[in-house]
């Protein structure tokens, strides 16, 4: 949900927001402690969730151009070397995003109304300092509705196999075909050119000049 202090900024900017905080430093450091929480492990570090780089993916609505998602649905995937770990691992970073957003709403909201108090203490005009409280207190009103409605998240759970592991294998399958193939296709070509097209082939191929003299090739006569 768009904040009610941002009603007027566009759906698509918002959530580009959403997505450069969900791909922030603060996100990963938090997922990782998460996780390691979770996993009661050091398996997972912050440089797991970067991005890009990490083993985490953000992908934003299919179809949407770069700049305006034109959506509020961003899926999230972690690659992992076990089902329970790829599972905590995305899991960590959802629960992290929502953290750092409120965390970074409830800063705002503090900064604003320690801004409008400075003021209210500076002001001596009895009408700018009513203005100024019923601002702080729709800040505070704002505030506490914004931190009410958080995303709504669909937790990931544990994959029962492999969802997408065989790229590697795949890569490696198609190198081998494609050397397989390449030495077919060459001994084809070879196979088909048992003679000689210039009499200066011999001695190319076996490495040494040869005794005697071949005579020119009918090709060669005609040129």
């Amino acid at each position: 949900p768009i904040p009610q202090s941002l009603q007027t900024q566009e759906p698509a900017e918002y959530l580009d927001s959403q997505v450069l905080l969900l791909e922030s430093p603060a996100v990963a450091q938090r997922a990782a402690s998460l996780a390691d929480t979770t996993l009661q492990s050091k398996s997972l570090s912050a440089s797991d969730f970067s991005v890009p780089g990490g083993s985490v993916s953000i992908t934003p609505p299919e179809g949407a151009a770069a700049g305006a998602y034109g959506s509020s649905i961003i899926s999230v995937a972690f690659t992992a070397p076990s089902a329970r770990v790829a599972q905590v691992g995305a899991n960590s970073m959802l629960q992290a995003f929502d953290g750092v957003r409120s965390a970074t709403m409830a800063a705002q909201f503090k900064n604003a109304i320690a801004g409008i108090d400075n003021t209210i203490g500076k002001t001596t005009n009895p009408t700018q300092r009513a203005t100024l409280q019923s601002q702080r207190t729709q800040q505070l009103v704002n505030e506490e509705l914004d931190l009410a409605q958080p995303p709504v998240i669909a937790w990931a759970i544990q994959p029962t196999g492999p969802v997408s592991g065989g790229l590697k294998r795949a890569g490696a399958i198609g190198l081998v075909i494609g050397l397989v193939l390449g030495a077919a296709l060459a001994y084809v070509r070879a196979s088909r050119r048992r003679g000689f097209i210039d009499r200066r082939d011999p001695a190319a191929l076996y490495g040494v000049p040869l005794i005697g003299e071949i005579p020119a090739f009918e090709a060669e006569k005609a040129l």
